[in-house]
Protein backbone atom coordinates (compact mmCIF):
# COMPACT_ATOMS: atom_id res chain seq x y z
CA UNK A 1 0.00 0.00 0.00
CA UNK A 2 1.87 3.06 -1.23
CA UNK A 3 -0.98 5.54 -1.56
CA UNK A 4 -0.72 7.17 1.87
CA UNK A 5 0.90 10.58 2.30
CA UNK A 6 4.53 10.49 3.34
CA UNK A 7 5.51 12.75 6.19
CA UNK A 8 8.78 14.25 7.28
CA UNK A 9 10.11 14.05 10.81
CA UNK A 10 13.07 12.75 12.76
CA UNK A 11 14.88 9.56 11.85
CA UNK A 12 13.84 6.38 13.59
CA UNK A 13 16.53 4.09 15.05
CA UNK A 14 16.19 0.50 16.25
CA UNK A 15 16.90 0.47 19.95
CA UNK A 16 19.84 -1.72 20.95
CA UNK A 17 21.34 -2.00 17.45
CA UNK A 18 25.13 -2.23 17.75
CA UNK A 19 26.60 -1.11 14.46
CA UNK A 20 30.27 -1.38 13.57
CA UNK A 21 31.14 1.25 10.97
CA UNK A 22 34.76 0.06 10.84
CA UNK A 23 33.93 -3.24 9.09
CA UNK A 24 34.35 -3.06 5.31
CA UNK A 25 31.67 -5.13 3.58
CA UNK A 26 32.73 -6.69 0.26
CA UNK A 27 30.29 -7.12 -2.61
CA UNK A 28 28.04 -10.14 -1.99
CA UNK A 29 24.76 -11.41 -0.58
CA UNK A 30 23.81 -10.71 3.02
CA UNK A 31 20.96 -11.00 5.46
CA UNK A 32 20.28 -7.47 6.70
CA UNK A 33 18.22 -5.92 9.49
CA UNK A 34 16.67 -2.48 9.01
CA UNK A 35 18.04 -0.39 11.90
CA UNK A 36 17.51 3.22 10.83
CA UNK A 37 15.18 5.12 8.56
CA UNK A 38 15.62 8.80 7.83
CA UNK A 39 12.56 11.00 7.17
CA UNK A 40 10.97 10.94 3.74
CA UNK A 41 12.06 13.97 1.70
CA UNK A 42 9.80 15.48 -0.92
CA UNK A 43 11.56 16.17 -4.21
CA UNK A 44 10.00 18.17 -7.05
CA UNK A 45 11.91 18.71 -10.26
CA UNK A 46 12.05 17.96 -13.97
CA UNK A 47 13.13 14.35 -14.41
CA UNK A 48 13.27 11.50 -16.90
CA UNK A 49 10.84 8.63 -16.44
CA UNK A 50 10.74 5.23 -18.14
CA UNK A 51 7.89 4.89 -20.65
CA UNK A 52 5.56 1.96 -19.86
CA UNK A 53 3.17 0.00 -22.09
CA UNK A 54 -0.48 -0.88 -21.37
CA UNK A 55 0.72 -3.84 -19.20
CA UNK A 56 2.96 -1.52 -17.13
CA UNK A 57 6.14 -3.00 -18.62
CA UNK A 58 9.08 -0.73 -19.41
CA UNK A 59 9.27 0.02 -23.14
CA UNK A 60 12.74 -0.64 -24.56
CA UNK A 61 14.33 0.80 -27.67
CA UNK A 62 16.18 -1.12 -30.38
CA UNK A 63 19.36 -0.79 -28.29
CA UNK A 64 17.65 -2.58 -25.37
CA UNK A 65 17.72 0.48 -23.14
CA UNK A 66 14.54 1.85 -21.55
CA UNK A 67 12.75 4.55 -23.54
CA UNK A 68 12.42 7.64 -21.36
CA UNK A 69 10.45 10.85 -21.46
CA UNK A 70 10.97 14.12 -19.63
CA UNK A 71 8.33 14.93 -17.00
CA UNK A 72 8.20 18.52 -15.80
CA UNK A 73 7.72 19.27 -12.09
CA UNK A 74 7.37 15.64 -10.97
CA UNK A 75 7.03 15.20 -7.20
CA UNK A 76 8.19 12.05 -5.41
CA UNK A 77 9.59 11.07 -2.01
CA UNK A 78 12.88 9.49 -0.99
CA UNK A 79 14.19 8.14 2.33
CA UNK A 80 17.65 6.87 3.21
CA UNK A 81 17.85 3.68 5.27
CA UNK A 82 20.62 1.92 7.19
CA UNK A 83 20.92 -1.84 7.58
CA UNK A 84 23.09 -4.03 9.78
CA UNK A 85 24.56 -7.32 8.51
CA UNK A 86 22.95 -10.09 10.57
CA UNK A 87 25.40 -12.95 10.46
CA UNK A 88 28.69 -14.28 9.24
CA UNK A 89 32.10 -12.73 9.22
CA UNK A 90 30.68 -9.20 8.63
CA UNK A 91 28.08 -9.30 11.41
CA UNK A 92 27.14 -5.80 12.69
CA UNK A 93 28.62 -4.09 9.61
CA UNK A 94 26.70 -1.21 8.06
CA UNK A 95 24.98 -1.28 4.65
CA UNK A 96 23.27 1.79 3.19
CA UNK A 97 20.17 1.97 1.03
CA UNK A 98 17.41 4.28 -0.10
CA UNK A 99 13.73 3.93 -0.85
CA UNK A 100 11.91 6.06 -3.39
CA UNK A 101 8.44 6.64 -4.81
CA UNK A 102 9.95 7.93 -8.09
CA UNK A 103 8.29 5.97 -10.92
CA UNK A 104 11.67 4.45 -11.87
CA UNK A 105 12.35 3.44 -8.23
CA UNK A 106 8.99 2.00 -7.22
CA UNK A 107 10.10 -1.52 -8.12
CA UNK A 108 12.84 -1.42 -5.49
CA UNK A 109 10.47 -0.02 -2.84
CA UNK A 110 7.90 -2.73 -3.57
CA UNK A 111 10.63 -5.39 -3.63
CA UNK A 112 11.94 -4.25 -0.23
CA UNK A 113 8.44 -4.37 1.28
CA UNK A 114 7.71 -7.80 -0.22
CA UNK A 115 11.04 -9.33 0.83
CA UNK A 116 10.68 -7.86 4.34
CA UNK A 117 7.16 -9.31 4.62
CA UNK A 118 5.60 -5.87 5.01
CA UNK A 119 2.21 -6.68 3.49
CA UNK A 120 -0.62 -4.19 4.00
CA UNK A 121 1.87 -1.60 5.29
CA UNK A 122 2.13 1.87 3.77
CA UNK A 123 5.49 3.30 2.79
CA UNK A 124 5.14 5.78 5.64
CA UNK A 125 4.75 2.91 8.13
CA UNK A 126 8.10 1.30 7.25
CA UNK A 127 9.65 3.43 10.02
CA UNK A 128 7.38 1.64 12.51
CA UNK A 129 8.80 -1.73 11.41
CA UNK A 130 12.48 -1.32 12.22
CA UNK A 131 14.06 -4.71 12.91
CA UNK A 132 12.61 -6.41 9.82
CA UNK A 133 15.03 -8.69 8.01
CA UNK A 134 15.67 -8.81 4.26
CA UNK A 135 18.16 -10.45 1.99
CA UNK A 136 20.15 -8.24 -0.33
CA UNK A 137 22.84 -8.22 -2.94
CA UNK A 138 25.28 -5.54 -1.81
CA UNK A 139 27.76 -3.66 -3.97
CA UNK A 140 30.24 -0.99 -2.99
CA UNK A 141 29.68 2.49 -4.44
CA UNK A 142 32.15 5.33 -4.43
CA UNK A 143 30.82 8.87 -4.26
CA UNK A 144 32.18 12.34 -3.73
CA UNK A 145 30.65 15.18 -1.74
CA UNK A 146 31.57 18.49 -0.20
CA UNK A 147 31.93 18.34 3.58
CA UNK A 148 29.63 21.07 4.93
CA UNK A 149 31.86 21.59 7.97
CA UNK A 150 35.19 21.99 6.17
CA UNK A 151 34.19 22.84 2.59
CA UNK A 152 36.59 20.13 1.41
CA UNK A 153 35.75 17.58 -1.27
CA UNK A 154 35.64 14.04 0.15
CA UNK A 155 35.37 10.66 -1.56
CA UNK A 156 33.95 7.65 0.26
CA UNK A 157 33.08 4.07 -0.60
CA UNK A 158 29.96 2.60 0.99
CA UNK A 159 28.38 -0.84 0.94
CA UNK A 160 25.00 -0.21 -0.70
CA UNK A 161 21.97 -2.39 -1.42
CA UNK A 162 21.91 -3.28 -5.12
CA UNK A 163 18.67 -5.28 -4.93
CA UNK A 164 16.57 -7.12 -2.34
CA UNK A 165 15.89 -10.83 -1.87
CA UNK A 166 13.95 -12.88 0.63
CA UNK A 167 16.21 -13.71 3.59
CA UNK A 168 15.92 -17.46 2.95
CA UNK A 169 17.32 -16.96 -0.59
CA UNK A 170 20.63 -15.46 0.59
CA UNK A 171 23.91 -17.30 0.19
CA UNK A 172 26.23 -16.21 3.00
CA UNK A 173 29.64 -15.22 1.67
CA UNK A 174 32.93 -15.04 3.46
CA UNK A 175 36.41 -13.94 2.46
CA UNK A 176 37.00 -17.49 1.15
CA UNK A 177 33.97 -17.51 -1.18
CA UNK A 178 34.70 -16.92 -4.88
CA UNK A 179 33.46 -13.59 -6.30
CA UNK A 180 29.91 -13.23 -7.61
Amino acid sequence: MLDTPLIEGTSNVLEGAELDYSIEVPDGEYTLTLVKMYPWKEITKDTRVNVRDENNRVVRGKDGKPVQEEVKNLTWHMANVVFMVEEGEYERAVVHGSLSTHPNGMGQLKSFMYCAGLFGVSANEIKDNLGVTVGAVVKNKTRSYTDTNTGLEKTITEATVYYYKKPEEVTIYSADTPEL
